[in-house]
């Protein structure tokens, strides 16, 4: 696999995050004739499978092979993160099991060493390697700020916060616990699973906004209704904020049926807010799903688009073919003309 070149480059460079190269990296100089350290090759060797990035000209069962087992570590991380949360479990004197707190505790020394080692490898993510200690340190500074990363951190202290927490004597701490959760945030680092609800949110925001808006409207109107038609008989609906409770479980069509209302008008009420639920919460899913729709439909005309000029050249190619195949039937046919011609001459002189 081709090394990327070791010169300097300016502060002014911009930083690209571990997780994703630059344009112009995919242009390796192949410095393996002039030797570069082992430190060199190894951080090199790091940063690729912390990226799961190949490059032109590299060998391709290498590159497969690389490729394989960054995505598998990835895979095996991912499920390691959903298996953390779905094995712990609470006992009378502990907080957790001591299986929990020893699995908890391998995981966050791999996840620290990954850590570190994306810090350091980082700098191969640029189009020229810093040469200069101080150019280096500025750009793993950068990554270490960069969003993703920070994702990381988080993760990390989350884990080291619960692993200092064994004990239920101290009340309150154990809320702490639940900084676990944000462990999950590796799935998004890795697979990037939101992003194509982001996209869809970004893109729909302005429809979406509406709808929560009127959802919202209805919701307050239903519950100030109903506050002043049950609470005179209802002690249940002894305030607004209880009836906005009830209005969201009766909008969402959910009913928990700890509040309800008594009064027949109370009844109508609630009847009328439920029907209007049912297609007022729908209207989010629906924004969404269209925007799902036409999301797809654009990465396929966009993909489309992308093969049309692949096309175009072919179909080219493939007339400049025909003209000259056609040109070359016309060569022959005067080739076979002026052979007869010539055959014609000669049987001339010779009866001559």
């Amino acid at each position: 696999m081709a090394s990327p070149s070791k010169v300097d480059t300016s502060d002014d460079e911009s930083l690209e995050y571990a997780g994703h190269s630059s344009g112009s990296s995919n242009h390796w100089p192949d410095e393996a004739s002039t030797g570069r350290n082992n430190r060199d090759w190894l951080r090199f060797w790091v940063w690729s499978f912390l990226t799961t990035k190949t490059y032109p000209g590299d060998n391709k069962r290498r590159s497969c092979l690389l490729w394989v087992a960054a995505n598998g570590y990835q895979l095996i991380m991912a499920f390691a993160v959903i298996f953390l949360l779905v094995l712990d479990s609470t006992t009378d004197v502990t907080v957790t099991t001591s299986t929990y707190w020893y699995s908890e505790l391998v995981l966050t020394c791999i996840w620290a060493i990954e850590y570190v080692l994306r810090i350091w490898s980082c700098i191969e993510g640029q189009p020229r390697v810093p040469s200069a200690a101080f150019a280096r340190c500025k750009v793993r500074v950068r990554a270490a700020i960069h969003p993703l990363m920070l994702v990381d951190f988080v993760s990390l202290v989350s884990l080291v916060v619960d692993l200092c927490i064994d004990s239920n004597e101290l009340r309150g701490l154990g809320a702490l616990r639940m900084l676990r959760v944000f462990t999950l945030l590796r799935l998004e680092r890795d697979w990037r699973i939101c992003d194509p609800l982001l996209m869809v949110v970004a893109r729909e925001g302005r429809l979406l906004g509406g709808a929560v808006a009127i959802a919202l409207t209805m919701l307050v109107c239903c519950s100030v209704v109903m506050f002043y038609v049950e609470a005179p008989t209802n002690p249940k609906f002894g305030s607004v904020a209880d009836c906005l409770w009830w209005g969201t479980t009766a909008l969402t069509t959910v009913g928990y049926g700890d509040l309800y209302p008594e009064s027949p008008l109370g009844r109508i009420v609630a009847s009328i807010t439920a029907f209007l639920g049912i297609g007022l919460f729908a209207l989010p899913a629906g924004i969404i799903t269209s925007g799902f729709r036409n999301e797809q439909i654009r990465r396929r005309n966009k993909s489309h688009a992308s093969d049309s000029p692949q096309d175009e050249e072919a179909e080219e190619l493939k007339e400049l073919i025909q003209g000259l195949h056609q040109r070359l039937e016309s060569f022959e046919l005067r080739l076979q003309a002026m052979h007869s011609e010539l055959t014609a001459i000669r049987a001339e002189q010779k009866l001559g």
